[in-house]
């Protein structure tokens, strides 16, 4: 296991037997550049390792455009949200509502209708809506809400968690990291059939890797691991 992109790229081109100095076939900035292009390939194919959670202050403004509530930057696809009741002392969740229903209840310019009765009524969120075609804001329902901590779960752009090393999320799966480097070092030479054969070997163990632990997460999101039907998961680069 490694935890920095340096003892990674050592590992690398001692596997290469490319520790000569002077004649160095793989220079270090091409095998970092590997690792982050690696990096970037798992928290793709892994979205579970990209969750993250936002507190959110809402917009109250008084019509469907000015009530748009925005989704941070770095967030990629809204999961869930929920908010903190003060009463109760925890989070609750909020219900996912059908957005098309929403659409077909609301004006462009009108004030969004609240399906669970007046507004007046309501001073927590009853429903969130969130058309995945526009993926940087959602609406909550009723609009004349009072709570103010809001709570999302969404996952993140895998290029907003790789930096100069490698992120906390893949230390534990840097051997799998390593494999994707020394595909893409053997993919220099592919017309040597002994690089084109370690390449596939190299891309082989990747992407196993990668489908075993997609597997086992959608598994266990589904609960399809406790005898419940769900999603038993697939490949992970359709």
């Amino acid at each position: 296991m490694y935890s920095t992109v340096a003892s990674l790229v050592a590992a690398a081109k001692h596997q290469l037997n490319d520790e000569t100095n002077g004649a160095e076939r793989f220079s270090p900035a091409d095998l970092t550049r590997y690792a982050m292009e690696g990096q970037l390939e798992i928290l793709k194919l892994l979205p579970h390792l990209r969750v993250s959670r936002f507190t959110i202050t809402l917009n109250t403004g008084g019509s469907l455009n000015s009530h748009e509530q925005r989704i941070p930057d770095s967030c990629d696809f809204l999961l869930d949200v929920a908010y903190v009741s003060g009463q109760l002392g925890r989070e609750v969740p909020v219900q996912r509502g059908d957005y098309s229903l929403f659409r077909s209840y609301v004006g462009v310019d009108a004030k969004p209708l609240s399906f669970s009765g007046q507004n007046s009524q309501f001073t927590v969120p009853r429903r969130w809506y969130y058309d995945p075609s526009n993926p940087e804001v959602f609406y909550l329902e009723p609009y004349t809400i009072q709570a103010s901590t809001i709570v999302l779960t969404c996952t993140l752009k895998p290029s907003s968690m790789v930096a100069q090393d490698i992120n906390p999320e893949i230390v534990s799966r840097s051997n799998t990291l390593l494999d994707y480097v020394m595909m893409r070092a053997y993919e220099v030479d592919t017309e040597s059939a002994t690089s084109l054969e370690r390449q596939k070997l190299h891309r082989a163990q990747f992407y196993q890797a990668i489908q075993a632990e997609y597997d086992a997460s959608a598994s266990i999101n589904s609960k399809y691991h406790l005898g419940r039907k769900g999603d038993k998961g697939g490949d992970p680069r359709r």
